[in-house]
């Protein structure tokens, strides 16, 4: 999402809610990183409206066995459970989903990583037009759900060894000004 000079075309500047909390995982490094960005929009379980579309953006991940470094903590929480609770912010009128982990069975992996929370929200309250992942590097894609209008998409473009190897994935949202 591009917000240079936070304004649009129209004048009007974007409209966010859902102000920063201090987050328990590293909140110095937060906030620097959030201060070098110029040229977007850093969402934290925050929501933010861009001609008339609104994004939803969430950080959080399960913390799966083997990953017991301080490294792998940031954002991570226990269970599903927990994820529930983190989704709980998540207002049903979100056009957008943007979430580091992806929903269970859309582009989560063979071994089918992602979260059973995540998914239940959106087919339950939210309905998104989009959600947008990434966490999972094998499974760059989009993919769809019988009873859901929603196009998940993991548009994660590198590999496990970081090297950037597959093309970004492009669509088009009509503003809904």
């Amino acid at each position: 999402v591009d917000s240079s000079n936070n304004a649009h075309a129209d004048g009007d500047k974007h409209k966010s809610t859902n102000k920063k909390e201090e987050n328990d995982f590293g909140g110095d490094m937060v906030r620097q990183c959030r201060a070098c960005i110029k040229n977007a929009i850093y969402l934290e379980d925050e929501t933010v409206e861009i001609l008339g579309v609104k994004f939803y953006g969430t950080p959080w991940s399960l913390l799966r066995g083997g990953q017991n470094k301080d490294e792998y903590k940031a954002f991570c929480v226990a269970d599903e459970e927990a994820l529930k609770q983190k989704y709980k912010k998540m207002s049903y009128d979100i056009d957008v989903v943007i979430s580091h982990y992806p929903a269970f069975r859309h582009n989560d992996g063979a071994a089918r990583v992602g979260s059973t929370a995540l998914l239940e929200k959106l087919r339950i309250d939210v309905q998104p037009n989009v959600c947008i992942s990434g966490h999972v590097t094998e499974s760059h894609g989009m993919t769809k759900q019988a009873n859901m209008d929603t196009v998940f998409i993991n548009a994660t473009c590198n590999n496990e060894e970081n090297e950037m190897c597959k093309k970004p994935i492009l669509f088009y949202l009509q503003p809904k000004l």
